[in-house]
C-alpha cells in the first residue's frame, strides 16, 4: 500500500505479520466469539454488513440490511395476536424435556420396576423390532404379566422406545377368555393383550441402474 499509494494506512499489529500470533488470535475468535455468535444466530436470524469503505456505503448496506430484516417480520399487532399459539419447535422441545424428566423418575424412583421393563423391551420386543428393520414397522403383541400388573410400566415402555428414537402407539384389546366351569356353564375372565404398533425409520436400499 506504501508502495502504490492507492487505499488507506492502516496499523499493522503483530498478529498481522507473526503466523503464531495469528493462529491464537483465529483460535481465541473460534472459541470466544464465533460460537457465541452461532448460538445467537439460532434464536435470532442476522446477516454480516461489510464494513469497509466509505461511511456513506456502510450506512447505505445498513439500511438495506434493515429494510430485507423488516419485510421478513410481522409486524406488531400480528405477532401479539398469534403469539399465544406455541411453535412447533417449543412444543417438542418441551415434550423433550419432559420425557427426560419422566425418565430420570422411573430410574431413581421405581428402579426395580424399570430394569424389569428395559429387560422386557430388549428380550421381547427388540428381536421382532430387528426382523423388522427393513419394513420400518412392527406389531407387537404381549400379555406380559408386568404390564398388568404395574399399569406405570406400560409408560416406561412408551417413553423407553419414544427415547430410542421409535414411534409407538398402545392399543389394549380385552378379550373373553374360558376360565371355568359353573354350574354347567362357562365362566369367561377378561385377558389383556397389549398390542404395540411401533414405526421407525428404514434403512434406503440402493437397486442396480438398467
Amino acid at each position: 500500500m506504501s508502495a502504490t499509494g492507492v487505499g488507506r494506512t492502516e496499523v499493522i499489529r503483530e498478529t498481522d505479520v507473526d503466523p503464531a500470533l495469528a493462529k491464537e488470535r483465529y483460535r481465541q475468535f473460534k472459541e470466544q466469539v464465533y460460537g457465541s455468535l452461532q448460538v445467537i444466530k439460532e434464536k435470532f436470524h442476522f446477516h454480516f454488513v461489510n464494513a469497509d469503505g466509505p461511511i456513506k456505503d456502510v450506512q447505505r448496506r445498513i439500511l438495506q440490511e434493515l429494510r430485507y430484516q423488516s419485510a421478513m417480520e410481522l409486524d406488531d399487532d400480528t405477532y401479539d395476536r398469534i403469539r399465544t399459539i406455541p411453535t412447533a419447535s417449543e412444543i417438542v422441545q418441551n415434550a423433550r424435556h419432559k420425557l427426560v424428566n419422566r425418565l430420570e423418575s422411573y430410574q431413581h424412583g421405581h428402579a426395580d420396576l424399570f430394569q424389569k421393563v428395559v429387560a422386557t423391551v430388549r428380550q421381547e420386543f427388540m428381536p421382532i423390532i430387528s426382523r423388522q428393520a427393513l419394513s420400518g414397522r412392527a406389531i407387537i403383541r404381549s400379555e406380559n404379566p408386568l404390564f398388568v400388573s404395574h399399569p406405570q410400566c406400560i409408560d416406561m415402555a412408551l417413553d423407553l422406545l419414544t427415547e430410542r428414537g421409535f414411534i409407538v402407539v398402545l392399543d389394549l384389546r380385552k378379550e373373553p377368555q374360558p376360565d371355568s366351569i359353573a354350574d354347567g356353564k362357562v365362566v369367561f375372565k377378561e385377558r389383556k393383550v397389549f398390542e404395540f404398533q411401533i414405526e421407525f425409520e428404514r434403512p434406503a436400499i440402493r437397486r442396480g441402474q438398467h
